[in-house]
C-alpha cells in the first residue's frame, strides 16, 4: 500500500480511541466502536506513508479544542500525530475550489478528491465523498460498511 490518508471523522477516532478507549462510543465518537478502532488501525497498520491536508487537521483541532479539556490532551495528541506520523500535503484552496466537485462536497473532500488522483486509498465515514471516490475507481474504505467484519 502507498499513501493512506484517514478523514477527519476517522482520524479523530484513531487519535482518541487508541490513547483513551473508554471514549469510543460517547460524545464525537458515538458512531464507533472497539471494532471500528480495530479496523483503523489495521488500515493504518498497512500504510507506507500516511498522510493527511490542512483542512482536516483543523476540523480535527476544532473537535479536540472545542472540547476544553484542561490538561490540553486533545492539542498534544494531534501535534504529535502532525510531527511524528504523518506527512500533511497541502492544496492550495484556490486550486481545489476550481474543481466542480467543490461545489458539491466542499473544501476539505474536494481536497480528499483530489488526492485521490495520486493513488492515495482513502477511509472515510462520509457516504457521498465514498460513493464518488468509488465511481471513480478509488481504493477507497467506508467505516461504517465495515461494522460486524471484524
Amino acid at each position: 500500500m502507498s499513501s493512506v490518508l484517514l478523514d477527519t471523522n476517522v482520524l479523530l477516532l484513531y487519535l482518541m480511541g487508541n490513547r483513551f478507549p473508554g471514549k469510543i462510543g460517547t460524545k464525537r465518537l458515538s458512531a464507533y466502536d472497539l471494532g471500528d478502532l480495530r479496523t483503523v488501525n489495521a488500515f493504518c497498520d498497512k500504510a507506507t506513508e500516511p498522510i493527511t491536508l490542512p483542512n482536516i487537521l483543523t476540523e480535527v483541532s476544532n473537535f479536540l479544542v472545542s472540547d476544553h479539556h484542561p490538561d490540553a490532551w486533545g492539542a498534544e495528541l494531534l501535534r504529535l500525530y502532525c510531527e511524528l506520523v504523518a506527512e500533511e500535503i497541502y492544496l492550495p484552496s484556490k486550486e481545489v475550489v476550481e474543481d466542480p466537485v467543490f461545489q458539491k462536497i466542499g473544501l476539505t473532500d474536494a481536497g480528499i478528491y483530489r488526492l485521490q488522483r495520486n493513488g492515495t486509498k482513502i477511509m472515510t465515514d462520509d457516504y457521498n465523498l465514498y460513493n464518488r471516490l468509488m465511481k471513480n475507481g478509488v481504493d477507497a474504505v467506508n467505516i461504517l460498511h465495515s461494522k460486524g467484519l471484524q
